[in-house]
């Protein structure tokens, strides 16, 4: 009887353990697979990147404003003979437009020619690449044929000098009509010889009617490179056949595709001031340029690790029509848009507007139009290109270097140690990203602004040297901020991958070509953060060098600076010691101001939530939904969604969900041994251990936890105990 009572009873516990197991095994399930959608996957940078493939000029939109191009003006103001300019040109690039025009009916051929080399590009070419048959073209459908005289096309087509006239319908035709009854079994040479009448006849002027003929009506037409038609350049995009429908792609065989992708953050409409933490500006300017004024629309982008890209986390991007930068080169210096370049030199990608209510921000491109005398600013715009919403992926090509620790700009310059030379100015210096890293016991930072100010006087990214040759036969000149020689296999590639670039080599490597010119070209082959990048790479591989020699110190430095002057394995004592002395000088500077800018605090607050009032003290312990506690802070009553700014600079200590607090951020400030806690919130907009600066939005006001209506909680601790916010702010 026992037995059987105990065989029953592991009867019923071992179904029980199978029933429990199997349940178990099933929520399990289901929860291992939420959490597994709920990690967020790492991104491919492609996803961001436009379909290069697909696009072509038809899909991008009409133009959103009028505007024109007056060369009248631009050689007025450049002091310049506006015929020569013409005469050099060979054409008149002059040009209005309405809001509501397509792109192609705007560009030039002219415009697109350093990027795209439409010089080469044939009418057949286009046709094909842009699906257009070509027996369905008429001399009336290629804009340049209409401008051609008798003698243009001769000139152009040799052979048609030995073709009858009845085997050249328009010609002869045009003819007939100006001079009457004539033999259709002449050459056209035999006609023109002697004839300048003839020769000058205008195709498109004349009392015959263009589409009333085929492309194949003037024999070799379709395969003549565009550059062999008078005044080619002057066509607009739409007056070549296939021009506008052909992908990109095929247009543009350069486009840089290397870059961060980031998310887009947080829109913010003209309210917004002054903004430090940019991405935009210009190639004359760089693209770390402030906007220091009452209005500054911009949108916030966030870099998580999973995109490989946090070194663009809290980067702004300013509007276009916030902020104009110095554009241009030459003769047509001006103004344009901040924007970017993420994809090369052909267009600019500016933002022109942000909606806050919808999280939306639209970006459009800008164009440019080149003369002899120098290139215009990107003005030829606004084209409307994308609309981004708030989390999309954002592709932004590669970054400036990162500037110096920013100070207050009421605070003036940073003032220079009294030994230094004067080239050096530690509150300019640009030293890359890594800026405050310390890499096998060198500051990186502080030797590269020794080899730059050795090299460049400290700052010249355009900076281009004489032409030489060492003793090994190796020719070229000295290129940007750190003087790297031409002739390096890892310049040449760099320079060489962009669009033009073969042939800027080619204008650096003749010991004739004017360096002043060369150092208008050198941002578009040599950028600035490539310099950098390149700069970081190369000097940490001399370190690296210098150390497995076992030295160290001063040695070490002195070693890395000879090689870099006289290549790896050479020897430059003179270049070393001058390398020590002014990294030696330079260094206390880098690291105060790193030690500085950890935290970037500044020891006093500022208000969290500006305009809203204080709705509770601190103090007094009572009820708070569930939880009974005493107040340790003040309340703002800020309705949800409000912007919270960081009282002060610090790191990001806790952001996250924190009991009754809901969700919470607390700053530690420096060494101050104060926090601040802002809680109760809707969104957080930072992480554990981020750098942030005062006044930046860290977060959205709310409602969560133990709230009893939205506003936000904001409290002080100093040394470990909570103080009166009212000691340090007004409310």
């Amino acid at each position: 009887m026992l037995i059987h009572s105990i065989r029953k009873i592991l009867f019923i516990f071992g179904v029980g353990f199978l029933i429990l197991s199997l349940f178990l095994y099933l929520v399990g399930g289901r929860i291992s697979d939420r959490v597994a959608a709920s990690t967020p996957p790492a991104i491919p940078a492609s996803e961001a990147l436009p379909n290069w493939a697909q696009m072509t000029f038809s899909s991008i939109p009409a133009v959103l404003e009028g505007g024109s191009i007056n060369l009248n003006q631009v050689a007025a103001d450049a002091g310049i003979d506006i015929n020569k300019i013409i005469e050099e040109l060979g054409y008149d690039p002059s040009r209005s437009w309405d809001a509501g025009e397509q792109i192609s009916q705007i560009l030039m051929l002219g415009d697109l020619e350093d990027v795209a080399h439409l010089s080469t590009w044939t009418i057949a070419r286009s046709a094909i690449l842009g699906n257009t048959p070509l027996d369905s073209i008429t001399l009336a459908n290629v804009a340049p044929l209409q401008w051609q005289t008798i003698g243009d096309l001769v000139r152009a087509l040799p052979n048609l000098k030995d073709i009858s006239l009845q085997d050249l319908p328009p010609i002869y035709d045009l003819i007939k009509g100006k001079i009457g009854s004539i033999d259709p079994s002449r050459s056209l040479g035999d006609l023109v010889s002697g004839n300048p009448q003839i020769a000058a006849l205008i195709l498109g002027k004349g009392s015959i009617n263009l589409n009333d003929y085929a492309l194949s009506s003037i024999p070799g037409i379709e395969n003549l490179p565009l550059k062999d038609l008078a005044r080619w350049q002057e066509s607009l995009l739409g007056g070549i056949p296939g021009l506008e429908f052909v992908p990109l792609a095929k247009l543009f065989t350069g486009f840089a595709q290397g870059g961060f992708v980031a998310l887009l953050d947080l829109p913010w409409s003209d309210k917004e001031a002054r903004r430090f933490n940019t991405i935009t500006g210009s190639y004359q300017e760089g693209f770390r340029v402030k906007c220091d004024r009452p209005s500054c629309a911009y949108v916030e982008l966030s870099g998580p690790s999973r995109l490989g890209a946090t070194a663009v986390h809290g980067k702004q991007w300013i509007s276009g029509k916030s902020q104009k930068v110095r554009g241009g080169s030459g003769c047509l210096q001006g103004w344009e848009p901040t924007g970017r370049h993420p994809f090369g030199s052909a267009f600019k990608v500016v933002l022109t507007k942000t909606v806050e209510s919808e999280g939306r921000a639209d970006f459009s491109l800008y164009f440019r139009f080149s003369l002899p005398c120098g290139k215009s600013p990107y003005i030829l715009g606004p084209f409307p290109w994308l609309s981004h919403h708030e989390k999309d992926l954002i592709f932004i090509g590669l970054l400036d270097p990162e500037p110096p620790p920013e100070t207050p700009p009421t605070t003036g310059s940073t003032p220079l140690p009294e030994d230094l030379p004067p080239s050096v100015n530690p509150g300019d210096i640009s030293a890359g990203q890594d800026r405050c890293e310390t890499y096998r016991g060198v500051n990186v930072a502080a030797l590269k602004t020794a080899i730059a100010t050795i090299e460049s006087q400290g700052s010249s990214y355009q900076a281009i040297g004489e032409y030489v040759c060492d003793n090994q036969g190796n020719c070229g000149r000295g290129l940007g901020k750190y003087q790297f020689m031409s002739y390096r296999n890892d310049v040449n590639a760099m320079i060489s991958q962009k669009p033009g670039g073969r042939e800027f080599l080619e204008k650096i490597n003749n010991s004739s070509a004017s360096q002043a010119e060369l150092a208008q070209e050198l941002p578009r082959y040599f950028s600035a953060e490539s310099q950098e990048a390149l700069a970081d790479r190369w000097l940490k591989r001399l370190i690296d060098r210098a150390s497995n020699k076992g030295l160290t110190g001063d040695d070490l430095v002195g070693n890395a600076g000879e090689q870099h002057n006289a290549g790896e394995g050479g020897r430059s004592p003179e270049y070393g010691e001058r390398t020590v002395e002014i990294y030696k000088r330079i260094k206390p500077q880098i690291t105060a101001n790193c030690q500085k800018e950890k935290g970037g605090c500044t020891g006093t607050f500022v208000h969290p939530a500006p305009g809203y009032p204080k709705t509770d003290v601190f103090g007094a312990c009572r009820p708070v939904g569930s939880c009974r506690r005493r107040h340790e802070g003040v309340d703002v009553g800020a309705p949800t969604g409000t912007p919270i700014r960081a009282a002060d600079g610090g790191t990001v200590t806790f952001a996250g969900n924190k009991g009754c607090y809901g969700l919470t951020v607390d700053l530690q400030h420096c060494q101050t041994g104060r926090i601040t806690r802002y809680a109760h919130l809707s969104q957080v907009l930072v992480s554990p251990g981020q750098q942030v600066s005062q006044g930046q939005i860290v977060a959205k006001s709310g409602n969560t936890g133990c709230g009893t209506g939205p506003h936000l909680h904001f409290e002080i601790h100093s040394a470990g105990a909570a103080e009166d916010p009212e000691n340090y702010l007004k409310f």
